[in-house]
């Protein structure tokens, strides 16, 4: 179950502007974007999402950033441990909301998590765990905040804990499926308990980019 009216260690004010963006947000539908072309041709082009707020209209758009000859090696011999810079934008207040770096690691992937104007706010960190699959989240500071964990035996959900407590749930949905069988567009459901944070709202949306490239993402090449 859910549990509701979790206070979290206050990370540095940067954090907190984000969130305010996130506030009326009970659950966020983020669904991965593909082009015609890249069905036909079987070719993983940048990630690109439409984030619903409350199972409706646009509130955000997520799009992998970079051009040219070295982007597209990372893409073909990186595959999903490649690193990546997104951008969030806030499709309602048409501005940039967040900045998502990903760092180059064989093992252990982690994602910096900077604000609009590319402060640092957060990070996930993979970690070692038997049977499970678990990020830590910190703030700027290096503070641990909680974790993200993934239950072995259900592959598709990520839980957001905070102290031992489940605050939300991050779900891969199923897409169809002739979707699932010829393309790796990924949709996921994030919901929240009532008084979440809108601070980990922030955070999970940031969480579900990076768990689809390492997680959920085919290799094209391998």
């Amino acid at each position: 179950m859910m549990q509701s009216g979790i206070a979290y260690r206050e990370p540095e004010n940067g954090l907190a502007v984000v969130g305010q963006r996130f506030t009326d947000l009970q659950t966020l539908t983020v669904k991965q974007r593909k082009n015609w072309w890249e069905l036909l041709v079987n070719f993983e082009a940048k990630n690109r999402y439409v984030v619903l707020g409350n199972r409706m209209g646009a509130a955000f758009e997520v799009e992998e950033q970079g051009e040219g000859l070295g982007e597209l090696l990372k893409r073909l011999f990186l595959g999903t441990a490649r690193p990546f810079t997104a951008y969030v934008t806030d499709m309602r207040r048409d501005s940039l909301a967040m900045r998502l770096h990903r760092r180059w690691r064989w093992f252990f992937p982690y994602l910096d998590v900077h604000d609009g104007d590319d402060r640092p706010v957060a990070s996930l960190e993979a970690r070692w765990a038997w049977f499970q699959r678990r990020y830590t989240v910190r703030d700027a500071q290096g503070n641990e905040l909680g974790e993200i964990i993934g239950p072995f035996f259900r592959p598709w959900t990520f839980e957001l804990t905070v102290g031992g407590r489940v605050i939300g749930h991050i779900k891969k949905k199923w897409s169809g499926l002739l979707k699932e069988a010829f393309t790796d567009a990924d949709n996921f459901e994030v919901e929240f308990a009532a008084d979440t944070d809108p601070r980990w709202k922030a955070l999970a949306l940031a969480a579900s980019v990076l768990l689809d490239v390492v997680h959920f993402e085919r290799a094209k090449n391998g």
